[in-house]
């Protein structure tokens, strides 16, 4: 049954209420996004809600089945269209947690023709989770990556390079695997990511080599202390690790599918940051 659904044109957001929880589709010219419980949680007890379809149109590759996920955050529970003009879509959805009664937060908004999805949260769990690419592993590329791979290599105490706990570890590759952390500056005594800030943000993005189909993040920077590659299939964020650098507040991340690799990844995120995407307006 059809809950709520707006349509004007350019693009829609369409609102069902199942048995428990809500579902929602938000679809344009260029992408379809479905967020909705995947089949894995049919029978868990903690059953959860996030992004199970992200498909562009132009060439029906659909990006993955766990993408905007977070830890400790479950059933969508309630939706609506707080937005609904010609330059954007915006919903508002709302998570039951593990603290009851306490909703996770978030508006999800696109914009006419645009791949670039704007997700603003109010309120997070533990983390941010991104895994595509389900079936193959992608490639990374991180804007300034390099130039923080020859800071960390500077780094030689071995208080956090042979920190007793991996997902702790200061570890010397351009990309590392999980467990081990790319940022994790609360425990790495402060030590800032400089280089990964490009005006005021941070540009992420996993691509297949042969197709150049992937996705990227576009994260701020001061929110973003403590992260972590998921294999080759996306990211992890910790938004406020231990409330550092700066108190738990509301921050805005911006999510594009690409289908030119590492190149488009830099670019299409620097566009973002500089708020000069011309379908953003």
């Amino acid at each position: 049954m059809i809950a709520g659904e707006q349509d004007s044109g350019w693009g829609s957001i369409e609102i069902t209420k199942k048995e428990g929880y809500c579902t929602v589709l938000l679809e344009n010219s260029a992408v379809s996004v479905q967020y909705d419980m995947h089949p894995r949680h049919a029978k868990k007890e903690n059953q959860e809600v996030y992004i199970v379809s992200f498909v562009i149109k132009e060439s029906g590759e659909d990006l993955g089945d766990w993408l905007d996920a977070a830890a400790g955050r479950y059933l969508l529970k309630k939706a609506g269209v707080v937005y609904d003009g010609s330059d954007r879509k915006t919903v508002r959805m709302g998570w039951e947690t593990k603290r009851e009664s306490a909703l996770c937060i978030e508006e999800v908004s696109i914009f006419p023709d645009s791949q670039v999805m704007r997700i603003d949260y109010f309120t997070t769990c533990v983390n941010i989770v991104d895994i595509g690419f389900r079936d193959k592993f992608g490639t990374l590329e991180v804007y300034g990556a390099e130039e923080w791979l020859a800071q960390r290599k500077a780094v030689t105490d071995p208080e956090l390079t042979n920190h007793e706990n991996e997902h702790h570890r200061l570890v010397y590759e351009l990309y590392p695997r999980y467990p081990n952390p790319f940022i994790d500056t609360p425990d790495w005594k402060g030590h800032a990511p400089t280089p990964l800030n490009h005006n005021g943000w941070m540009i992420m993005g996993v691509y297949n080599e042969e197709s150049g189909i992937g996705y990227g993040r576009v994260v701020p920077f001061e929110e973003i202390s403590y992260m972590k590659f998921l294999w080759g299939h996306g990211f992890e964020f910790f938004p406020f690790w231990r409330n550092s650098p700066s108190p738990r507040r509301p921050f805005t991340t911006y999510f594009f599918p690409v289908t030119e690799g590492a190149k488009e990844v830099i670019s299409l995120g620097k566009a973002i940051t500089a708020f000069e995407h011309p379908k953003l307006g």
